[in-house]
């Protein structure tokens, strides 16, 4: 896809403003001819929504996010990492921890530690302490709740007691 080459062109050159320009057409291509598909990498669209994330443009990229269905690809884990870390950079650092922990209710993806630290390191570039204190907090009671009442098949609990089968 021509467009999609240029868009990685664009993104290889530090040119925000060539990305900003060329994006609305790749989305009426695919939306007027669904022949223009062909060619189009969900790889090489996460590397042009890598770096829109690496700047302050956070509207661009969450319409990437939900243009992803038009190209044909349903949004995956480095998608939502992507988003969380746009949202860090463009310092909407209260919509990236509402986001981060309904992952998994609205979109079927639980968050991994890395998704956690995008999010950790936001609140970090904006010196926000508490922001910290309560992700972590958050991690931590989502662990807990994951780890309550699962015990490995391996395992068999007498009485308090953790014993591994062999």
């Amino acid at each position: 896809n021509k467009l999609l080459d240029e868009l990685v062109d664009a993104r290889k050159a530090d040119r925000l403003d060539l990305v900003t320009k060329l994006y609305p057409s790749l989305v009426d291509a695919v939306r007027s001819s669904p022949h223009s598909r062909e060619g189009l990498s969900h790889a090489r669209l996460q590397s042009v929504m890598r770096f829109v994330a690496s700047t302050s443009r956070f509207n661009l990229l969450l319409k990437m996010f939900n243009d992803l269905p038009s190209f044909g690809f349903e949004p995956d884990a480095m998608d939502h990492q992507l988003l969380l870390l746009g949202m860090g950079r463009s310092g909407k650092m209260g919509k990236a921890f509402k986001w981060i922990e309904a992952m998994e209710a609205t979109h079927g993806l639980r968050p991994t530690v890395a998704d956690w630290n995008v999010v950790l390191g936001g609140y970090r570039r904006a010196s926000d302490a508490e922001g910290m204190k309560e992700v972590v907090e958050s991690m931590r009671v989502r662990s807990e709740e994951r780890r309550v009442g699962k015990e490995s098949p391996r395992c068999v609990d007498l009485g308090g007691r953790r014993i591994i089968k062999k």
